[in-house]
């Protein structure tokens, strides 16, 4: 009964816009503790359940069991809905999204669905929740699925031995304690699961169910439950969907009802909880993840990735509670430090040095008790010769300064960040994916909720604030001294050079490289092997690093105070007075009627304000200015500015020039405004991606702040025009040329997937160069060419497009002000250019002829044993579409959904990565299919073809329910985050840029005024206001949908091609020999296999086996046998193999197929600098 449930008063601090969401943290009777989250805005249900199990679990034996039981959880059904894979078909149905990952110490199953209703009348959400739930009480485990998901594992794990950040990660492993569970292996793949429990006489699925009952039970699981119903009506899903999952055998004392009692016996209860520290603590038993000290801690891993190095210094803490939480905020301190880019910082030295062209910070978390932070260096090849001087610089120069820097410029420094993190949170914008934010609170629930303090969940990393908050006037003029004393013990204990471990990939042999980055080469022991998982080789080194501090002209120092935090932030308890006024109003959310707002759509409408032949002003309103009455806070503007000059023809030296003139105002910029992106601005200058001659200024934050940033910007433009000298030095022109020259070679060695969008692009987009192309006009350019095409772009006609966003009129006004007297009529006096007659180049998508099919083949990466195939269908052109074609291209993404992934990669196993469906370039809507695999192209394509034939087939066998549940979900869709969604665009400068995820919202609906405004209207006009026609008719008749099937994609290809169906197909060859790649696979094979027996063989000597058994199996069994006979271990070997061993783990593979060659078309067969995600279904 719902009267069981233990409900706790805890007075959460939450975001300022968030205020409005009422929150209640509760405990089922079976011990799961639970927030919900109810918001009366919000479109979507969400339900995250976190497991406090993952990989350090697996048993030595079966690598990856948690992982496979994450995929066979929700793929093979339960007991009461035994369907296997039904709960992924309701997402697919309702237009829901899920995901599910393990990591060591945890397993996060999360979705979101749409607020729609199913056949009964029933929210999808509750159906699915039934679903959901069930899975963790009474899962099947059944062979069938079970070997589908081993094989959709293996098809991840492929695609993650082509992942540079999975590679390095896996050598920070190999680092590690050699008996701590962190250092195994934890994806899994085929001999892991199936082919070495085969040869042990492993039952898996036993071992699934065992690992199941273990760890799948009540006090080891948290859960979050979010969406626009009652806190009430939220609290009794709960119970009803998860309260019958099976707790311990023994509960703890129950806790009673009353708000006063629970809270004193919830504060006892927290001191106990934690939940994480309790499962795992027992099991490390003190072990430490890292050995301290200089024996094995560099690591040499073979790969083309572009040059870079990692250094990691691993925090081993023992500490209790309290500390612990110290050592996880002080390393966050240390990630601010370090990574600081401000003039006089590490990074900074290392760009202004040109050793580096990109330097990354962050904490990274191996497991309970065992943390590190990370630096990551993108290297020119000058610093990844200075490896050593890097570290030297680091462990002698910098940490030394911090630790002799008086205690009064520390405590401002970490006093401030507090202040800073504090804001940042204050003014964290509404998460664009419900069911993300749902699982990062499902996972917070399971750490030290005492020593964090309860009131501080949704802070996403711990606070000083809650030991603050709680002292007297006289203890806090005390504190910071007495946490200055505390990090500088943290400095000494953890920031020295025995802690750091170096991951170095090269592809170049590993002793030349070793003694060309080291001096003491000759005091290093060195051991050389291979990955059986990630099959790269690699060799551990035992470096002392010199301790001697080497001298660089550089003047390093230390941060100053952060000029971007407001005068009435400055102080500590008038923000904490701010957060309680927060909180307070959110506190009493559950008193409020529920009021959903009638049309969310058209309140946040963008309006044109001002218009002129140069310029547009397009403003629109955050949020309520309710707000910022309530606690006197202001609330973040958003402006992006377009400039676009319409008198440069788009050429491949023209996108280099437009490209290296932001490289340099970025650098100039960055270290000038560091502080500021600290503090929750953002301020992004980005050139266009389609080669188009314009640049985007995006910056975001508190409207003052944003004042002063465009202020830089502009006294930039004006310096870099009239005195360009000061600026475009032969020192920013050379780092910018380089740092463009790495991106284009890096985007050739993409994934097969970016490398065939490019191609896509590269053909149809008339302004997209091909990385020849790029690389030609990079010779070719000089510096006075360069000065030429800067005072051209700036002198001549130019269109400027503003998208201003903020709560307050009188702040849109201030923005539009400011462009039109700086921006649009600058002081840049015009000159002879200007009289250059402009001809305007819109630079549409080529459309493709009537029946026109176009052929690309192109070649992949190095070591990439995968091919891809990109089968693009062109439907009609942006501009001037119909609503009916519109409507019925999204029908067809729509069926791509549902039929997809179950199609060609569950049923068929085509390829390990599947995808596709609606796809828009800049003019041109279509639609796709994607698939990676390691068959042959065209086989892959051979199985496109079918499947198109299939989806005509399931529509004629499925029509009638398939028209009622997409008259459904068309209902609550949002139809610019839908259209973004699949915008190829859009996706390419979400991953090339730094932009923050909370601009996401801003610039998505800068498209929509750039580049969506017409359709956008027909669309909100045709869509319903959610709720009020729920039976919603689509404009087209099922049977003008089929035609328009028939004629689009057709059921067989010479039927589309008659038809007059526009097609391009890429084909993405592994440049690898078939011979090749399952000869290694082989010999990974074996190698671990005679590992597991306790059978040694040097890696060439069982390379020269397999290479000259050729695939036979008899013949490489005697040669086994010979080998280890040699070894007096042929007996041994007899024992452990068998014929039926070999038959399970070896395979002949087919006759080597052709190679793809580069075609002759000139721009059709190279990758450009261009880099692409296919929009997910």
């Amino acid at each position: 009964m719902i009267t069981d449930v233990k409900k706790f008063w805890v007075p959460f601090y939450v975001p300022l816009l968030h205020m409005n969401r009422a929150y209640k943290l509760i405990q089922l009777p079976n011990g799961i503790n639970v927030v919900i989250i109810s918001d009366a805005e919000e479109n979507y249900n969400s339900c995250s359940l976190t497991v406090a199990a993952g990989s350090h679990n697996d048993p030595a034996t079966v690598p990856g069991l948690a992982h496979l039981c994450e995929h066979m959880i929700l793929a093979a059904g339960s007991s009461n809905h035994p369907t296997p894979g039904l709960f992924h078909s309701l997402i697919a149905k309702y237009n829901g999204d899920m995901n599910a990952y393990t990591t060591g110490e945890q397993t996060s199953f999360y979705f979101q669905v749409p607020q729609v209703a199913n056949s009964e009348g029933t929210l999808a959400f509750e159906e699915l929740l039934s679903v959901f739930s069930s899975a963790f009480k009474f899962p099947l485990f059944t062979s069938s699925v079970l070997n589908k998901e081993i094989y959709a594992i293996q098809s991840e794990h492929e695609n993650n031995k082509t992942n540079p950040g999975k590679v390095l990660y896996q050598a920070t492993r190999l680092l590690a304690n050699k008996n701590h569970p962190f250092s195994r292996f934890c994806t899994g793949d085929m001999n892991t699961l199936k082919t070495f429990p085969s040869t042990e006489n492993i039952n898996i699925r036993k071992e699934l169910i065992s690992y199941f009952n273990d760890n799948f039970y009540g006090e080891n699981i948290t859960l979050c439950v979010r969406g626009p119903q009652s806190l009430n009506h939220l609290v009794k899903l709960c119970m009803q969907n998860f309260n019958d999952i099976k707790p311990l055998p023994v509960l703890p004392t129950a806790i009673g009802n009353n708000r006063d009692s629970d809270t004193e016996l919830f504060e006892e209860t927290l001191k106990r909880l934690n939940i994480l520290y309790d499962v795992w603590a027992p099991r490390y038993t003190s072990l430490p993840c890292f050995h301290i000290g200089y024996k094995n801690n560099v690591i040499l891993v073979n790969s083309d990735m572009e040059q870079s190095f990692r250094i990691v210094i691993p925090l081993i803490t023992n500490d209790t509670r309290e500390d612990a939480i110290f050592t996880e905020v002080f390393t966050n301190i240390c990630v601010e430090l370090l990574g600081n880019e401000e003039v006089g910082s590490f990074c900074h030295f290392l760009k202004e040095i040109s050793w580096v062209r990109e330097c990354y910070v962050y904490r990274s978390e191996f497991a309970v008790g065992a943390a590190g932070i990370v630096l990551e260096f993108k290297c020119f090849d000058t610093g990844f010769s200075q490896i050593e001087n890097i570290v030297n610089v680091l462990f002698q120069t910098l940490i030394p300064m911090y630790l002799n820097m008086p205690s009064d410029d520390l405590a401002r420094f970490i006093k401030e960040q507090t202040i800073i993190e504090t804001i940042d949170f204050m003014y964290t914008w509404k998460h664009l994916s419900p069911m993300e934010e749902s699982s990062d609170l499902s996972m917070q629930l399971q750490k030290d909720l005492h020593n964090r303090g309860i009131k501080y969940l949704l802070m996403k990393s711990p606070s000083f604030l809650h030991n603050y908050e709680e002292m007297s006037k006289t203890e806090k003029l005390h504190y910071w001294p007495l946490i200055v004393e505390k990090f500088k013990v943290f400095l000494r204990r953890h920031m020295i050079l025995p802690n750091a471990k170096v991951i170095i990939p090269t592809s170049e042999p590993f002793t030349k490289t070793v003694r060309n980055l080291f001096k003491n080469a000759q005091q290093m022991e060195v051991t050389s092997e291979t990955d059986p998982y990630y099959e790269f080789n690699y060799s551990v080194y035992s470096v002392s690093f010199p301790e001697s501090r080497v001298i660089f002209p550089y003047q390093f120092s230390f941060p100053g105070p952060n000029e971007f935090i407001p005068p009435k932030y400055r102080n500590l308890d008038t923000l904490l007075e701010m957060l309680f006024g927060i909180s307070e109003r959110a506190n009493f959310s559950p008193l409020r009627p529920i009021v959903r707002l009638k049309n969310s759509r058209a309140r946040s409408a963008p309006k044109l304000v001002h218009q002129t032949e140069d310029v547009e002003i397009w403003t629109a309103n955050i949020v309520d200015g309710i707000f910022s009455k309530v606690v006197n806070a202001d609330i973040k503007s958003y402006v992006t500015i377009k400039i676009v000059n319409q008198c440069i023809r788009p050429t491949p030296i023209s996108s280099l020039h437009l490209g290296m003139m932001v490289e340099i105002m970025n650098m100039f910029l960055l270290p000038r405004l560091y502080s500021c992106t600290k503090l929750g601005f953002s301020f992004h200058l980005q050139a266009a991606l389609d080669g188009s001659m314009s640049f985007d200024i995006v910056v975001t934050g508190i409207m003052a702040g944003i004042i002063k940033i465009l202020e830089k910007v502009t006294d930039l433009i004006e310096i870099i025009v009239t005195k360009p000298g000061y600026i475009l030095t032969n020192a920013f022109i050379r780092k910018a040329r380089v740092a463009i020259r790495s991106r284009y070679e890096a985007a050739t060695k993409g994934s097969s997937v970016k490398i065939g969008t490019t191609g896509l692009l590269v053909d149809l987009e008339p302004h997209v160069w091909s990385f020849e192309e790029r690389v030609d006009a990079l010779e070719e350019s000089d510096i006075e060419v360069f000065f030429q095409f800067i005072n051209t772009f700036f002198r001549t006609h130019k269109h400027t497009k503003v998208f201003a966003q903020s709560s307050s009129t009188s702040n849109i006004d201030k923005i539009a002000r400011y462009v039109v007297q700086r921006i649009v009529t600058p002081g840049i006096p015009e000159g002879n250019d200007a009289l250059v007659e402009c001809v305007r180049d819109d630079g549409h998508t080529r459309m493709l002829k009537p029946g026109e099919e176009r052929h690309i083949k192109l070649i992949g990466r190095d070591n990439d044993p995968n091919n891809c195939v990109f089968s693009y269908l062109e439907m009609a052109p942006l501009e001037g579409i119909s609503l009916k074609q519109y409507r019925m291209i999204e029908f067809t993404d729509y069926l791509f959904q549902l039929t997809l992934v179950p199609e060609l990669r569950n049923k068929r196993q085509v390829g390990y990565a599947v995808d596709g469906g609606l796809v828009i370039l800049n003019n041109v809507v279509g639609v796709n299919v994607v698939v990676v695999s390691s068959t042959s192209p065209e086989h892959i394509e051979q199985e496109i073809e079918s499947y198109y034939a299939h989806v005509r087939q399931y529509l004629s066998d499925n029509v009638d329910q398939i028209w009622r549940d997409y008259s459904k979900i068309i209902n609550d869709r949002d139809p610019l985050m839908y259209l973004l969604d699949h915008d190829v665009w859009y996706n390419i400068e979400r991953e090339n840029s730094d932009i923050p995820e909370y601009s996401r919202d801003h610039v998505a609906n800068c498209q929509r005024v750039f580049k969506y405004k017409d359709l956008i209207e027909l669309l909100v006009v045709d869509t319903p206001i959610s709720g009020r026609h729920p039976d919603y008719t689509p404009p087209f008749s099922m049977q003008e949908y089929l035609q328009f099937l028939d004629s689009s994609i057709g059921t067989y290809k010479h039927k589309r091609h008659h038809n007059g169906t526009r097609s391009v197909s890429v084909w993405v060859y592994s440049p690898m020999d078939k011979r090749d790649v399952f000869q290694r696979q082989v010999k990974y094979q074996l190698e671990s296999f005679l590992k597991l027996k306790g059978l040694v063989i040097p890696e060439r000597d069982l390379a020269d086996i397999i290479r000259e058994a050729g695939g036979k199996q008899t013949t490489m069994f005697k040669l086994l046998y010979r080998r280890f006979k040699r070894q007096n271990e042929a007996g041994k070997f007899v024992n452990s193999v068998a014929t039926e061993t070999f038959k399970s783990i070896l395979h002949i593979p087919s006759k080597t197929t052709a190679q793809a060659k580069t075609t002759s078309k000139s721009r059709s067969a190279a990758v450009t600098e261009t880099t692409a995600t296919i929009p997910a279904s």
